[in-house]
């Protein structure tokens, strides 16, 4: 491809992008689109508290499935106890997880990813959504111990989407 079509692509796909953004920035939330993700199974982590608390809530309401991992056994059960006061018949299923061992979240990921994965790729549906700070693609001073635990966020996600084999999940 030359240079001037390869702009002219570039420059339509750029507009494009501009034109929906601003489409969906000035339509009511209720009259756009949504994706029906009742009966998926979602994996949030940080599920025994806080943002993952209220996250693993939210997908509960909209009828998926949950794999929640967490450092903290009480808060995680407490988060399963209240999705399934809040869904009779809601599936919750909580493990123990220290994110920062290695060892810890290999083990429960040879459980939940691995076993989730590859029928992901082969139904062609699927999502894996990091949630990370943007400290974790560059060094601040001062604060080497958290842009370290992000870069591992990005560090996992990349080694799901290479792990993934046909190049076809997109992160």
């Amino acid at each position: 491809m030359n240079l001037f079509l390869e702009t002219q692509v570039f420059l339509c796909e750029f507009l494009w992008l501009w034109l929906v953004a601003i489409y969906k920035a000035v339509m009511p939330a209720n009259l756009l689109p949504h994706k029906d993700i009742e009966g998926w199974t979602v994996l949030v982590t940080g599920s025994g508290s806080g943002i993952g608390r209220l996250i693993a809530l939210r997908f509960s309401g909209l009828g998926c499935r949950l794999v929640l991992w967490d450092i903290d056994q009480a808060g995680n059960e407490k988060t399963a106890e209240l999705i399934r006061e809040a869904k009779p018949g809601a599936h919750a299923w909580t493990y123990t997880v220290d994110l920062s061992r290695r060892d810890q979240v290999y083990e429960a990921a040879k459980q939940t990813v691995r076993s989730f994965l590859p029928v992901m790729v082969q139904k062609n549906r699927g999502h894996v959504v990091t949630v990370a700070s943007s400290a974790g693609m560059f060094g601040t001073a001062g604060m080497v111990d958290y842009c370290s635990s992000k870069f591992t966020v990005f560090g996992e996600r990349s080694y799901v989407a290479t792990d993934s084999g046909d190049g076809r999940l997109l992160f």
